[in-house]
């Protein structure tokens, strides 16, 4: 039987294991791969894996002759011919018969000692990598740290010990007893880099490089490089985990079989897709992009270090699953000049080919030893509506004429508008036409380099952000503004009492107290409050119990108040039906007309985007998948 990491032929199980141990370092907890098998069999363990070989494949360790066509050369017979060891010859006279025998049981000890070492090697090393593993993901640790606390363990604990054992312990100094000691003087000698560590992880299995993305200029030169994860990778080991994939599968049948629309697999878009592969398993995932300033932030050198971090969700795996940040897989990070100044369909041109390869090819996952094929499908890039328009090829400017990405209606008549015209939704035909025009005339800088995937297509998968359109500076940002503005200069309320009575109110045994920081003028002005999407979403839910007491309930804005909070708890649904669609697109309206009613101001780009919401959810449900609350 074939070593799986290097080839190397074994006639019997227990070399195979041997030479496991010794020449690659294998614990006993690892991904053991059985290449007799078709297609190759996956093992967490060396027990299960023994178990199996012996089981299945004992056959392949039996020595058998092998009839070879008479015009083979000799060589060639030797080659294919299994090595076996010649028979211990009988003694002559029985005192040789007794010393043979003896000699034999010398060795049997010798080397189930030797076996005992080396499995006591393979532990040492098993445990010093987990533990090294579980320091590299401490996030007040960095490596450097890390490298410095596993030589200090080393210097000041370990060989102590070792120094205080050798003066009261003989220890036989064979050549395994050496090595054993060796091992124990420097335990993390074969991790103490980080090319060793991810050495080590590769051979078991852990780890894959990451791809690195080279932008050259016009003489070939390489001027800067971005880096992509290992996505096959992360989503095969993601899972072949545990029972993941079958709870996968069971939600999404479960979520499939639900009435209203709770998922992305309740939508219109959903349904179609999932038409076209027929019988095959596949798997909806979204894309996340989001934008952050490394180095100097505010100073004169800021944007240079801007990176854009690149991430993908499941919104179909098991919710205690979905709410985990670890869960939340990053894809890659490229800087934000390259993609400025390449375009977004160039920069991305490599992340789009492994997405079309999960699409069309898929991965093939071992579920209890069996090979089932999974493909994965883009329903939506998710973001900040800057970031979704500059990866989807929109105008990133909202001043532009035409820059919603949903419809092709101007920007003067969505600052008055209430009232959609289905007949200006974009689409795919639409999208097509409007590449033959100007960038004025369209909204359209460049083709999406998304539309190279099969199922996927810029003008047909929308989707929405409702931290960032809604909560956190969105719609509820500018109310607030009209709102706070009125309770100050018309009903004499002074911001040190908004101020007092935000500090001083009780938000519940489950949040924070005291999370709200201190509102001013200048806030207040430019609607720019310092409030997370969470803190945003409880400070309007809790309005009218702060302030209830100092404003008259007949006050018309505090019923446009009461119309905010109601429509914050109406997109927070998890579950939407048909009659709730049309509540919600009802109050929407309500509460647009009430805005430019009340303060006389034209409706910002987030409220035109909100009136997308219901077409949105009924095609493709994805409000609920980025939730930072």
């Amino acid at each position: 039987m074939d070593c799986y990491l290097c080839s190397t032929f074994f006639q019997a199980i227990d070399s195979l294991m041997k030479h496991l141990k010794i020449e690659h370092g294998t614990p006993a907890i690892s991904n053991y791969k059985c290449t007799a098998c078709k297609p190759a069999a996956l093992f967490k363990d060396v027990h299960r894996f023994r178990r199996h070989v012996s089981a299945c494949h004992h056959s392949l360790f039996q020595a058998r002759s092998v009839t070879l066509e008479k015009s083979g050369t000799q060589h060639e017979k030797e080659k294919l011919l299994p090595s076996i060891e010649p028979a211990p010859m009988i003694p002559e006279n029985e005192k040789e018969f007794e010393n043979t025998i003896e000699n034999e049981d010398i060795a049997i000890e010798v080397k189930s000692k030797e076996e005992k070492i080396l499995e006591i090697r393979s532990k040492l090393r098993e445990v010093f990598l987990s533990f090294t593993v579980n320091l590299h993901g401490k996030k007040n640790l960095s490596r450097k740290d890390v490298i410095e606390l596993q030589r200090n363990i080393t210097e000041d604990i370990v060989i102590p010990i070792l120094d205080a054992l050798n003066e009261v312990v003989d220890i036989k100094k064979n050549a395994a007893n050496m090595e054993l000691l060796n091992d124990l003087r420097d335990p993390i000698n074969f991790i103490c880099t980080e090319r060793r560590l991810n050495t080590q992880l590769e051979i078991l299995n852990m780890r894959e490089s990451p791809q690195i993305i080279h932008y050259e200029d016009e003489d070939n030169n390489i001027i800067s490089k971005g880096c992509l994860t290992p996505i096959k990778f992360q989503l095969k080991q993601f899972f072949e985990t545990g029972s993941i994939f079958e709870q996968t599968m069971d939600n999404m049948k479960e979520l499939e079989q639900t009435n209203g629309i709770s998922n992305v697999v309740n939508g219109t878009l959903w349904k179609t897709v999932k038409h076209m592969f027929g019988q095959k398993v596949v798997i909806p995932y979204f894309l996340y992009s989001d934008e952050a300033e490394l180095n100097d932030a505010i100073g004169a050198h800021s944007g240079i270090h801007k990176v854009c971090g690149l991430y993908y969700s499941l919104p179909t795996i098991p919710s205690h699953y979905l709410s985990r940040l670890s869960c939340t897989f990053v894809a890659g990070f490229v800087k934000a000049s390259d993609i400025a100044k390449y375009g977004p369909s160039s920069a991305l041109s490599d992340l789009v080919d492994i997405l079309v390869e999960l699409e069309q090819n898929g991965i093939e996952l071992i579920i209890h030893n069996k090979a089932v094929k999974v493909y994965f499908v883009l329903m939506g890039i998710l973001g900040d509506n800057l970031g979704i328009n500059l990866l989807m090829g929109y105008v990133t400017s909202f001043n532009s004429l035409l820059y919603c990405r949903f419809c092709r209606l101007d920007k003067h008549k969505c600052q008055k508008s209430v009232i959609l015209d289905e007949n200006m939704n974009r689409n795919k035909e639409s999208y097509s036409i409007d590449l033959t025009k100007t960038v004025k005339e369209s909204g359209i800088k460049e083709e999406c380099g998304f539309n190279r995937l099969q199922y996927y297509h810029a003008g047909e998968f929308v989707a929405v952000d409702m931290m960032h359109d809604f909560f956190s500076h969105g719609i509820c940002a500018y109310d607030l503004s009209f709102v706070l503005d009125y309770l100050i200069n018309t009903l004499k309320i002074s911001l040190n009492v908004i101020n007092y009575r935000i500090k001083m109110f009780n938000y519940g045994s489950t949040e924070k107290q005291k999370t709200l920081r201190t509102i001013t003028q200048k806030q207040i002005k430019t609607s720019s409050f310092k409030m997370t999407a969470r803190e945003m979403m409880l400070f309007v839910r809790y309005f009218p119990l702060i302030f209830g007491n100092l404003i008259p309930q007949s006050d018309r804005i505090w019923n446009f108040m009461m119309s905010l909070v109601e429509l914050s708890d109406i997109v927070m649904l998890p579950c939407f039906d048909l009659e709730m669609l049309e509540v919600l697109q009802e109050q929407i309206i309500y509460h647009h007309t009430l805005y430019q009613k009340l303060f006389g101001a034209t409706l910002k780009p987030k409220f035109h985007i909100l009136l997308h919401y219901v077409d949105v959810i009924k095609k493709n449900r994805t409000s609920e998948v980025y939730l930072e609350f």
